[in-house]
């Protein structure tokens, strides 16, 4: 069980385990105890969805987190998280989300003027402007002065000067300080039952002198303080309405205030939570237990989705298609004659843009695994058969209660039987049209000067939440139409007559020919995803109830940058990516010589050749546009792109 947790071997023992087994496999806990770990389509339709109230949080996880970060959603079970996620579910809707537009783009435009400022700082080693930036490091400012806009109504990092907020810093350490105490963790539960908070504080003050626990424990102390004063705030705010609570900065603390108007998340959950039935209200506890969920969950996850992408788009097979992004958001920005584009320019009129942050949130969750419990007696349904140990072929596995459940997101994520083969294999194609014949008319319009963009942009008709399929009328005119319901998620693959499943101790496959037009071995079974048929927002009862609200973020900072940037891989630094329960990047220097800013981000003893970070070269680019001034909202300055 080990190996799982483990910071730098856990992602490609993660992998392993799921090349070797396929779709499910048994572990062993730290006591022996059998534990399963499981990507199988249809076990995992059962787990999220049909029979989820069999299968729990760990006591261990709920715990944990209801210490760290007080009675958010992710610290509660059963009817608990049911009332609070009816409450809080309503705020991230897209009539609310589509009012956040104009915050997004703030931030957005904030982070590439002070990118622009870095570049035409750094040292010139050649004719253009470029320079070497830490761009997980940019990523996570931004997301979280995203979420404290965007989420809370307040300015967590003006991204214009070295982030120096407690709290920001808090948010960004948080996750590894978590998983340096994963197996102490463990312990929690055991340590609740022992006496009174006092007595448990006194325990965790005096008898545990683990640095990295005391660590935590101040984080812990950080974030509850901070976001008491922040609900304080927005408190005295709303009682001496929005102009005083503007411009009152005694009053409020000098903090920085965002003028909203009252669109940002707390407020539209204040405001919900004032006008609820007195059963369905949430106590003070529970409104500073979503504050820190809020910021933890959009920070953590969004900074390490948006650094992958910079990642994969950065490799040099990957300049043309950095191109084709740019030119896309050029295109649609000039047809809305505007510097920003709306709700649904972003969400839905972006097709390259919408495939390559699918695809690479498919392939590379930031978030590979979670666990659970089951709570009763219950069996577990299979895709296919697995054979067992003896020999013998079951399609239903017997799980007793109390057995710990590993749901391997990045398994399912790249499971045949949902999207064909090639599955592990990064192509953003998948989500476009996919029929040889149409890739055949694209490429004759390419040879006759049409742009790759512009046949894609001739192509894209509606929505993009799942694959399409094309299909050509008599006159070879292509019409596009949306995939069948139930394969949603997936693109057509042909399995063949494969039985697939099951993995025995030599690890061979079987063959079965009365498999033969079934559903599943044609590559269209299901995953109970929340978003694109991935599980990376999970899905069920306990799905990301901000999924939109990351996908729209996401997309408005990756617009903003591919129209002023351009983004390439740094030599001198080999990136890998480390695993503390989120996804990661570290860099070792190939030489000597390290880039600026990125100086002081060592590991710790043992691990000085590696250092936390994604370097990545970024180059100013030459806008072509007819305006070359675009006024940056919040700031003073014109931003001028030459």
């Amino acid at each position: 069980m080990g190996e799982l947790f483990d910071r730098r071997n856990g992602p490609q023992f993660h992998a392993d385990l799921i090349r070797k087994y396929d779709r499910i496999a048994k572990v062993y806990g730290f006591l022996g105890d059998e534990q399963l770990y499981v990507s199988d389509p249809l076990a995992l339709q059962s787990i999220i969805v049909k029979d989820q109230d069999a299968y729990e949080e760990t006591r261990v996880f709920i715990d944990n987190n209801k210490i760290i970060f007080g009675e958010g959603l992710v610290a509660t079970i059963g009817e608990h998280h049911k009332r609070q996620r009816k409450l809080v579910t309503p705020a991230f809707s897209v009539q609310r989300l589509r009012r956040l537009v104009p915050t997004f783009y703030d931030v957005a435009n904030r982070l590439r003027t002070a990118l622009l400022d870095t570049v035409e700082k750094s040292p010139k080693s050649s004719s253009s402007n470029t320079t070497v930036a830490d761009m997980a490091e940019w990523m996570s400012r931004a997301a979280i002065e995203s979420i404290g806009c965007a989420g809370l109504g307040y300015s967590l990092d003006p991204l214009d000067s070295p982030a120096t907020n407690p709290y920001t810093k808090t948010v960004r350490e948080l996750i590894p300080a978590l998983f340096s105490i994963a197996l102490l963790r463990l312990l929690t539960p055991f340590v609740l039952k022992l006496g009174p908070p006092a007595f448990r504080r006194f325990i965790l003050d005096w008898m545990v002198p683990v640095k990295a626990v005391q660590k935590v424990k101040h984080m812990a102390d950080v974030m509850d303080r901070t976001c008491r004063e922040v609900l304080e705030r927005k408190r005295v705010g709303r009682d001496v309405g929005v102009d005083d609570a503007d411009t009152d900065e005694e009053k409020l603390g000098g903090e920085v205030r965002v003028d909203g108007d009252g669109k940002d998340i707390m407020s539209i959950l204040l405001d919900s939570n004032d006008v609820a039935k007195d059963s369905e209200k949430l106590s003070d506890a529970e409104l500073l237990g979503q504050m820190n969920v809020l910021i933890f969950g959009a920070q953590d996850t969004t900074s390490s989705a948006l650094s992958r992408i910079l990642q994969i788009l950065s490799k040099p097979e990957n300049a043309k298609l950095q191109n084709a992004l740019r030119e896309e958001i050029e295109l649609a920005l000039e047809e809305k004659n505007d510097d920003e584009l709306g709700y649904e320019d972003v969400m839905d009129r972006l097709p390259l843009l919408d495939a390559v942050m699918k695809e690479t949130l498919r392939l590379h969750p930031p978030v590979p695994f979670v666990r659970r419990v089951t709570t009763r007696d219950t069996t577990l349904p299979l895709t296919r058969p697995i054979r067992l140990t003896d020999g013998t072929y079951t399609s239903v596995l017997s799980v007793p209660k109390g057995t710990t459940i590993w749901i391997s997101i990045a398994g399912a994520n790249i499971c045949e039987d949902v999207w064909g083969p090639g599955a592990e294999r990064w192509d953003y194609t998948r989500w476009l049209d996919v029929n040889s014949a149409d890739r055949e008319r694209k490429r004759e319009r390419e040879r006759e000067g049409h742009s790759e963009i512009t046949a894609l942009r001739q192509r894209q008709e509606g929505d993009l939440e799942g694959p399409k399929i094309v299909i050509t009328d008599e006159q070879g005119r292509t019409v596009i139409k949306e995939r069948e319901k139930e394969i949603a998620g997936g693109v057509d693959g042909d399995g063949g007559e494969r039985l697939g499943a099951e993995r025995g101790e030599v690890g061979k496959r079987s063959k079965s020919s009365n498999l033969a037009g079934n559903q599943v071995a044609r590559g269209r079974a299901r995953l109970p995803g929340i978003f694109a048929g991935m599980l990376t927002f999970f899905g069920g009862g306990r799905s990301c109830v901000g999924y939109r609200f990351a996908i729209l973020e996401m997309k408005i900072i990756m617009s903003t940058l591919l129209t002023s940037f351009t983004f390439s891989e740094s030599p001198e630094n080999e990136v890998v990516w480390r695993l503390s329960q989120i996804l990661s990047p570290s860099y070792i220097p190939r030489q000597s010589s390290t880039p600026k800013g990125l100086e002081n981000r060592g590991e710790g003893e043992g691990e000085e050749a590696e250092r936390l970070g994604l370097p990545i070269r970024v180059s100013a680019v030459r806008c072509d546009r007819s305006k070359q001034e675009t006024l940056i909202r919040g700031t003073s300055q014109t931003l001028r792109l030459q």
